[in-house]
């Protein structure tokens, strides 16, 4: 490679740098600015409103559970009644009526 062509692919280079500088700035500046708008937001927010957003939050998945856990409960009392009432329902079988028989 003569120093001619060394000097033209130098020459390209450096102006796709030029070119692809400012386009790759603002870029950056686009994607990065939603995240540091939200963190100036953050900043604003006093601490203690934050805490109590998260204490009410925490409320609500407190009350959440503890609904969730009496429908559980419900629901295995009504499978133990169901399982009673089929139980009493079974028709006796051959083993129970000669048990029952030599009474």
């Amino acid at each position: 490679m003569d120093l001619g062509e060394l000097t033209g692919v130098i020459a390209v280079f450096f102006g796709g740098c030029v070119m692809l500088t400012p386009l790759l700035a603002l870029s950056a500046r686009f994607a990065i600015k939603p995240l540091i708008d939200s963190m100036t937001r953050l900043r604003e927010v006093p601490i203690k409103e934050r805490t109590s957003l998260n204490d009410r939050r925490i409320e609500v998945l407190e009350a959440e559970v503890e609904s969730l856990r009496r429908l559980i409960d419900a629901q295995s009392d009504r499978r133990a009644f169901d399982a009673l009432l089929t139980e009493s329902r079974r028709a006796p079988s051959y083993r129970d009526l000669v048990a029952g028989g030599e009474r």
